[in-house]
């Protein structure tokens, strides 16, 4: 288990209120799929040839058990208090981003995944990407009421859109385009004009195309670029 999640572990046993935690866990069918996946994985231990990796493959799936389990159970955090911890996590993010491209420039770098020296290459990439639709979510609740810090979170999302493209995080744009693409169909069934539906339909199209075109001729440069010629 990494540091994290024995915060968590730990959190949640000194929480306490265990009959409540699991009368909720009764009703929670996602988690209890995720931890049957691992409940079957013990099972197998039965006919496993080789208990050493049997044991190891469950401690590396552990977290299948214990996060489905801990945040299914726990209370939920007030909305403040959920916002603030959204907004760490991109703090958080950006702040990993600005390590990697500074280690980028002040280093030689063999390999590009090198820039991420504390999590895998793919993983950071991830959570960059779900920085960004954090940050758009951020962008959506305060452009109306507070302008400034949409526009903050704007730029956020707009670094870590050139960070994905710094890093050559193939990744991380095929997560960000599909989710990108899944999340505007579901937001355009919501509409409930026509004439919105047809604008916002066109604009599903189009922005991806005109977008990822241009990120994809400027990814294209930036690999075949040499700078000895």
């Amino acid at each position: 288990m990494s540091i994290a999640q024995l915060v968590l572990a730990g959190n949640w046993l000194l929480e306490g209120k265990f009959r409540k935690k699991f009368n909720r866990l009764r009703y929670n069918l996602p988690a209890l799929v995720l931890i049957s996946f691992y409940l079957l994985h013990v099972i197998g231990l039965i006919n496993s040839s080789d208990i050493d990796y049997a044991l190891k493959d469950l401690r590396i799936k552990f977290p299948l058990l214990v996060l489905p389990l801990i945040m299914s159970t726990t209370e939920p955090p007030a909305k403040k208090n959920f916002h603030i911890l959204l907004m760490l996590y991109i703090a958080a993010v950006v702040g990993g981003s600005f390590y990697s491209f500074g280690i980028l420039i002040t280093r030689d770098i063999n390999d590009i995944r090198e820039i991420s020296p504390f999590i895998s290459h793919i993983r950071f990439g991830l959570n960059v990407c779900m920085a960004i639709f954090i940050s758009i979510y951020f962008i959506i609740k305060y452009y109306k009421e507070k302008a400034a810090a949409a526009w903050g979170f704007i730029a956020v999302a707009t670094w870590l859109v050139v960070f994905l493209v710094i890093s050559k995080s193939a990744t991380g744009f095929y997560v960000l385009f599909v989710t990108g693409i899944f999340v505007s169909v579901l937001a355009l069934f919501k509409l409930k004009r026509s004439h919105q539906k047809i604008v916002f339909t066109a604009i599903v199209i189009l922005v991806p195309i005109i977008v990822f075109s241009y990120l994809i001729s400027v990814v294209q440069n930036y690999y075949s670029f040499d700078p000895e010629e």
